[in-house]
């Protein structure tokens, strides 16, 4: 029997308490930075390449066929004030539904209560090269850690993978075949590995968008984590 979606309510859609999240990703390859900062400042997404990196090895884009976006920043608007989600509401369909978040790179506004980020990691130097993709829980406040979900995609090779921290208490979720893993640690999320082919071939590029929302059907979603925030730093290394 099918599953129906329903959408989950605790006491921030009963109350209209938001959680002002601040969260930095900060993704790095060599000397490559990106640094999304949410909160009560302007909240930019700021990618960033140290000078020369470019055609070194790497380069960061949103329009993967005009080589002169393969700039070293890039900045876009962040995220604040987000309240309770789920995989039932926002991929319904699965992996259709999130090409379809995924469908044009940069920030996805279409739903309030998730962050999407969609970008292009490419290799401009003629070898492949190793990717460790490392994200690092670095400050946490009220324990929102607990509660958040962490999903990538990568559409290159179609891969999707959700991340939370371990409940005290077991709880099965419905993520449909994704289910979801458990951080590594207290500071560390996840760790991901890909290959990027030279740029003499075609798919010499990873296509790669970074989820993050609020579990509203995790016991730790509560009037607990009101106010609280965390920062996630993303390297992305050459191995």
């Amino acid at each position: 029997m099918p599953i129906t979606p329903v959408k989950t309510v605790s006491i921030f859609k009963n109350t209209s308490l938001k959680i002002t999240a601040l969260i930095g990703l900060f993704l790095s390859s060599l000397l490559i930075i990106i640094a999304l900062s949410i909160g009560n400042e302007a909240g930019n997404f700021v990618v960033q390449v140290e000078s020369g990196t470019v055609t070194k090895s790497l380069s960061i884009t949103e329009n993967l066929e005009d080589d002169t976006t393969y700039v070293d920043r890039i900045v876009t608007s962040g995220i604040k004030n987000i309240s309770d989600n789920a995989p039932q509401l926002f991929m319904p369909n699965g992996l259709s539904d999130v090409k379809n978040l995924c469908k044009r790179p940069g920030i996805n506004s279409s739903d309030p209560d998730l962050y999407v980020y969609t970008f292009y990691v490419v290799n401009t130097c003629d070898q492949d090269i190793n990717l460790d993709f490392n994200m690092k829980i670095t400050t946490v406040h009220n324990n929102l850690d607990k509660a958040i979900r962490i999903m990538t995609y990568n559409e290159t090779n179609e891969s999707i993978n959700i991340y939370q921290a371990k409940d005290e208490v077991e709880k099965d979720y419905i993520y449909y075949k994704y289910q979801p893993k458990l951080f590594i640690d207290d500071t560390t999320a996840f760790t991901e590995t890909y290959t990027l082919k030279s740029n003499e071939v075609d798919n010499h590029y990873i296509k790669y968008s970074v989820f993050i929302w609020i579990e509203g059907e995790d016991p730790d979603c509560n009037e607990s984590i009101y106010m609280s925030a965390i920062k996630l730093q993303l390297d992305i290394k050459v191995l």
